[in-house]
């Protein structure tokens, strides 16, 4: 039960950060931007967009995994939480593992959105020639998601007071 509280805590928090809601724009503009700089290659372009994708997806994880951890711990630190959670009794690894649960649930979260992302990528595949057309699903279906996701938290954030954050990652 207290393992579950702390991870749902630090879920929460991590997820509030602006910088995670950043990294995972530009994550999903490095998407959009890969299928152009993939198509400067004399062979396979499609399976090196799709090592683009993979590798965005790994950079971005490993960015956020930084900055939310250190972002996370030093919040309790600085607001002096983590002396009350810890003068319970909770056991200092019982924290520690709540705090890293908390925080993989986030970047499986963001890496979830980024992988719906590089499959949008994937799926529209590089256009070599102009004549190519461009895949109508692929571009209507993802700014419709975009749109509901952030039609959704300005919604949210102005009628029931929640993080624009937040919500806009979760939507």
């Amino acid at each position: 039960q207290q393992l579950l509280t702390i991870a749902g805590n630090t879920f929460t928090e991590s997820i509030r950060q602006p910088i995670f809601t950043v990294l995972i724009l530009v994550g999903a503009l490095a998407m959009v931007m890969n299928q152009q700089l993939a198509a400067y290659t004399f062979t396979d372009d499609n399976k090196l967009l799709i090592d683009m994708a993979l590798s965005t997806v790994f950079l971005i994880g490993l960015l956020l995994a930084a900055f939310t951890a250190t972002g996370v711990l030093s919040s309790e630190i600085e607001n002096r939480t983590v002396l009350s959670v810890v003068s319970k009794p909770v056991s200092r690894p019982l924290f520690v593992a709540g705090k890293y649960l908390g925080v993989a649930g986030a970047i499986a979260v963001a890496v979830h959105v980024l992988s719906v992302f590089a499959m949008f990528a994937i799926r529209h595949r590089v256009m070599t020639r102009a004549s190519d057309h461009i895949d109508q699903p692929v571009v209507v279906f993802g700014l419709l998601a975009v749109g509901i996701a952030l039609g959704l938290a300005a919604w949210s954030n102005y009628l029931f007071r929640r993080v624009f954050t937040s919500v806009f990652v979760m939507g």
